[in-house]
């Protein structure tokens, strides 16, 4: 799949996400407004494609276990459809087999700033699917070998890494528990000596992890009604 049909879809999926959120006016009575705030953990990998040079031999296994925390705001025009924007920290990376290679790592830690938009879907009372866009600007990598040493890494990486998200959330009485998994749509990092020999290929990698998170959520209305009852 190339670049280009990747940000079509990403395109298609704004688009019917400016079209839910317009049904707010046809179905005012049933409009809901929600916040609430989430935190878990992110198991993460690299996907890597090898090119002419490996510089690294990454683990198969989602190894690299790092916190998140979130604040979500949740409008849902219809009771089973909405929207949900995320802003939030998380940490990505990969973990090394070995250390071996240019550098010698044996991790790396990618610290982003999340935002992300996705279309929820609530087929039943207690259950929450959702899909969609997630937004990542990298605020710092890190290098690390052995048990001492590290070195920071972030000119090595792209700044933006943009991917897509599914997952879905058990919600009871406003306590809920969610399960997600992310992928990259192009590559955060490449190696290789393309520049120099153009026949040489580079070797790629994606952002692939997938999160666990507990939360709380409520209702706006609720908590205006509390305020005025005080």
């Amino acid at each position: 799949m190339t670049f280009n049909s990747n940000i079509f879809r990403s395109i298609q999926t704004l688009i019917l996400l400016s079209f839910i959120t317009s049904l707010a006016s046809i179905c005012p009575s049933q409009a809901q407004s929600i916040v609430g705030i989430q935190i878990g953990k992110c198991y993460s990998k690299f996907d890597a494609v090898e090119g002419s040079i490996k510089v690294d031999e990454f683990s198969k296994e989602h190894d690299h276990k790092n916190p998140i925390i979130r604040m979500f705001y949740s409008y849902f025009p219809i009771k089973q459809l909405g929207i949900k924007q995320n802003i939030g920290y998380e940490k990505r990376g990969a973990i090394v087999k070995e250390a071996h290679g240019i550098v010698g790592y044996t991790k790396y830690s990618l610290n982003y700033l999340h935002l992300s938009t996705s279309l929820n879907l609530r087929p039943i009372k207690y259950l929450n699917l959702y899909c969609g866009l997630n937004y990542n600007y990298l605020i710092k990598a890190v290098g690390y070998y052995d048990k001492n040493g590290r070195g920071e890494i972030t000119d090595s990486y792209g700044k933006f890494d943009i991917g897509y998200d599914v997952g879905g959330a058990i919600i009871i009485r406003g306590v809920f528990i969610e399960g997600s998994i992310f992928k990259s749509i192009k590559p955060i990092s490449s190696y290789g000596l393309s520049i120099i020999d153009p026949s040489l290929k580079d070797t790629k990698n994606w952002n692939n992890s997938f999160q666990i998170s507990i939360g709380y959520q409520m209702e706006l209305r609720k908590i205006f009604k509390k305020k005025e009852k005080q």
